[in-house]
């Protein structure tokens, strides 16, 4: 059978995706981010592995979102974030962009984790 190791399923899985994938554990710091993300934020070789993620949020939304992740930890239920409202990532260079993110709540032994799906969607903003 093709997927018997799980572990080499899911590192497949995780860099062939071409959303931006994103995994923060409880004190919002990246624990996982696949190479379309890195790519997206400007990072390469797992850079973004250990930063905090207010590294990947523009400086005038960094306030507002240690609130908005609070709301979601007591919930913590999969959903769009953002609704009705534009989203932007911070590019390394100091630039911004615009995105739509997914959040998804998931728990490995016993930890709190969540993955967010990122799609830069700064060409369909354009049009």
């Amino acid at each position: 059978m093709i997927f018997q190791n799980v572990k080499d399923v899911f590192n497949v899985l995780f860099e062939a995706v071409s959303e931006g994938v994103i995994v923060v554990d409880k004190t919002q710091h990246i624990v996982a981010a696949n190479q379309s993300a890195e790519s997206m934020f400007g990072y390469t070789d797992n850079d973004l592995i250990g930063k905090h993620l207010d590294t990947l949020i523009p400086k005038p939304y960094r306030a507002n979102h240690q609130s908005h992740v609070d709301g979601f930890m007591k919930q913590q239920k999969k959903r769009q974030m953002g609704k009705g409202r534009d989203l932007y990532g911070a590019h390394k260079d100091g630039n911004s962009f615009p995105v739509e993110a997914g959040l998804n709540p998931l728990q490995i032994n016993g930890e709190d984790y969540v993955m967010a799906l990122v799609i830069d969607i700064s060409v369909r903003k354009k049009q």
